[in-house]
């Protein structure tokens, strides 16, 4: 199993069980604030969830002040129940193991809020102590990058040549 990040902030926590010239597979989750988003035990495309992180990085926002003022729950509130398409791109699907969850995000020049939510109805057995409140994080682009570009680099050393 590996860590990029740090579990405290920002973590990718992931283990590679197989790879083909193009797709390299296995078991993913993220941590915030020490909490886990997704079900590790379940294999997905890691080539693709290191596909949507990059387009997190790259996505332009423009209405990230809007939510300088939101409490997380409000924030969230906004982006889930708002019929505007500019939030369209809020929304952060990363593989079959996060479908569980509702995760959102807004970025702006230095930082990025994430906002998510474990569903009231659940495919997989979470542990018992992960509720369904709103939770957000904010977390510096800069470090955000470090990780991402840290999973990517593990990601295309284990595709076969």
């Amino acid at each position: 199993m590996i860590i990029s990040g740090d579990k405290k902030l920002f973590g990718i926590q992931f283990e590679k069980t197989k790879s083909t010239k193009k797709v390299v597979y296995g078991y993913i989750s993220l941590f915030v604030n020490n909490q886990e988003i997704g079900y590790f035990h379940e294999e997905v495309s890691l080539s693709a969830v290191e596909h949507q992180l990059q387009r997190l990085l790259d996505i332009n926002m423009d209405y990230m002040s809007e939510f300088d003022s939101l409490t997380d729950e409000g924030a969230f509130e906004k982006l889930v129940s708002s019929y505007d398409e500019k939030y369209d791109n809020s929304i952060l699907s990363l593989a079959e193991s996060f479908d569980d969850f509702e995760i959102r995000f807004i970025k702006g020049s230095d930082q990025l809020r994430l906002l998510w939510r474990l569903g009231e109805e659940t495919y997989f057995d979470y542990q018992k102590n992960i509720n369904h409140e709103i939770k957000g994080s904010r977390i510096k682009l800069e470090f955000l990058k470090e990780v991402v570009y840290d999973f990517s680099r593990h990601i295309q050393l284990a595709i076969q040549p």
